[in-house]
């Protein structure tokens, strides 16, 4: 017969076994998280700077031929950063996915059958 201190022990290890794979997934949710929220303050920074750019070249504008094209040129490279920003999106969520699919989960599984098939 075992005493406390080693069955608590024996406990810790188990509990410790049996989350490994929700931490580890829970540091990659964290990163995962962090990336994401990044992204959209640059997106967030983009589309201030665009706004300000628009706001000064209506603001100085001499002809209205000139702020159109001078608009239009904005427009597109906004449009051309979006799609490199929603580009990055789907690299972080295909990085995150493929991350989480590698975490092993079986031994959430196997520690408590472990520990029954000892008890027995």
């Amino acid at each position: 017969m075992t005493d406390f201190n080693e069955q608590f022990k024996e406990l810790s290890k188990l509990q410790s076994d049996f989350f490994k794979p929700i931490r580890e997934a829970n540091s990659l949710i964290a990163d995962s998280f962090e990336s994401f929220a990044r992204l959209g303050y640059a997106v967030q920074g983009d589309l201030i700077d665009y706004a300000v750019e628009q706001t000064q070249l209506v603001a100085s504008a001499d002809d209205m031929t000139g702020l159109l094209s001078k608009q239009y040129e904005k427009a597109k490279a906004l449009n051309e950063k979006m799609t490199s920003r929603f580009n990055e999106s789907s690299e972080l969520s295909k990085d995150y996915f493929s991350s989480l699919q590698k975490v092993e989960i079986a031994p959430m599984f196997e520690a408590p059958a472990k520990r029954a098939k000892a008890a027995a």
